[in-house]
């Protein structure tokens, strides 16, 4: 799943994908620093894409309402975590 969140940075993913196939996909975006060999993420690389990953999140939820979210292959959520967690708290 994480390097499906990571790739929405980059590019627009709407079809299944296996993890070795994401990892590829990745690999061809390597200005997040993620690879195989180094699983780490440079942060703010992939700061200045957060809005378009975040549009992407949701446009994959789009034509699955009313279907379970876990059968829908790729999808997330993880926007809504990054929303609530820049909430200001108060």
């Amino acid at each position: 799943m994480l390097r499906t969140v990571v790739l929405l940075h980059f590019t627009s993913t709407a079809a299944y994908c296996t993890s070795a196939q994401a990892q590829r996909l990745l690999e061809r975006h390597a200005a997040c620093g993620y690879t195989a060999q180094r699983r780490h993420l440079e942060y703010a690389k992939l700061a200045d894409h957060f809005g378009t990953a975040r549009r992407r999140a949701r446009e994959l939820r789009l034509p699955v309402q009313g279907r379970a979210p876990q059968t829908v292959n790729p999808w997330t959520d993880v926007d809504t975590l990054i929303d609530a967690l820049r909430e200001p708290c108060g």
